[in-house]
C-alpha cells in the first residue's frame, strides 16, 4: 500500500542519514508550525527500509566539493527556519 509518510530532518550542516522504505519517491521539504523541518514522501509501506543520505547547506557558505561518497547531490528544496535559509539535496 502506497502512503505518503512525514519523516523530521535535523538542522545540521552537512549529511545525514534517514531511513525510509526502499524505492521511496521524496516530494519535497519544508517546515510546518515549528522550527523542525520535514521530509515528505510517497513510500510502499510493505517494503524493506533502506539508508537515504540527506546534505543540508546554508546559503552564502561553501558548498561541499564531494558531499558523498559518489559525490552527485540532487535537489530537493529549501526552507527557512530563524531567519536561516537551508538547501537541502539527497546524495547519491
Amino acid at each position: 500500500m502506497k502512503t505518503i509518510w512525514k519523516l523530521p530532518l535535523e538542522p545540521v550542516v552537512g549529511t545525514q542519514v534517514i531511513e525510509m522504505p526502499r524505492g521511496a519517491q521524496i516530494l519535497c521539504v519544508q517546515t510546518q508550525d515549528t522550527d523542525t523541518a520535514y521530509l515528505w514522501a510517497i513510500v510502499e509501506s510493505g517494503n524493506k527500509l533502506e539508508s537515504r543520505t540527506i546534505l543540508m547547506a546554508f546559503t552564502g557558505k561553501e558548498f561541499p566539493k564531494k558531499p558523498g561518497s559518489a559525490g552527485k547531490a540532487f535537489y530537493i528544496g529549501t526552507f527557512q527556519i530563524n531567519g536561516l535559509v537551508w538547501h537541502v539535496f539527497e546524495v547519491k
